[in-house]
């Protein structure tokens, strides 16, 4: 059975159209741009569910932020990523796991489609990806993909540890407005 259907059209006005006139739950991603729309998404009946996508909307802490939101107003919550790695996808697991937001299943399957990634995926048994007991992420670094990133946008080995310090500390811009 399908579980809902994800932005099937574009702009909050078309959503709240289609979302009255089928009997699907419908989930809304791309078309919530800004944060006072949230309580707009629950009054104007435009989706059931709220796709969040940490590293897109400014990290962890406001992502957890957000869910609590979305469910104070009764809105379910899917917990996705985007070409994340297995880093970016760890965390989001993370915090599909603090927040219980196992169903529907959240959308963490991006770092197998990058073919060389920083850190190796979280191990997935039975179709569940299985976190670690132990502190931090859980997640193996492999140091010689990390550091032949470092080196391969070198432009003298001088700059070798900043590359790898800013590497190591870079995050995405927020672009989310709140």
């Amino acid at each position: 059975a399908i579980e809902f259907v994800e932005e099937p059209t574009r702009g909050l006005d078309n959503l709240a159209t289609v979302h009255k006139n089928v009997t699907q739950k419908i989930a809304i991603d791309e078309s919530f741009q800004d944060v006072e729309n949230i309580d707009q998404i629950k009054d104007d009946q435009i989706a059931d569910i709220l796709i969040v996508k940490p590293s897109a909307i400014g990290g962890i802490k406001f992502a957890s932020q957000l869910i609590d939101r979305a469910k104070s107003l009764e809105l379910e919550v899917v917990v996705t990523s985007l070409l994340d790695g297995a880093i970016g996808v760890a965390a989001a697991a993370h915090l599909t796991s603090a927040h219980n937001l196992l169903n529907p299943a959240p959308g963490l399957g991006t770092s197998a489609l990058l073919s060389n990634d920083l850190a190796e995926s979280i191990p997935i048994k039975n179709g569940n990806m299985v976190l670690d007991e132990s502190s931090g992420l859980g997640i193996k670094i492999c140091l010689l993909h990390a550091l032949s990133n470092c080196v391969t946008h070198l432009h003298s080995w001088s700059s070798f540890s900043i590359c790898c310090f800013r590497f190591s500390c870079c995050s995405r811009k927020n672009s989310f407005r709140h």
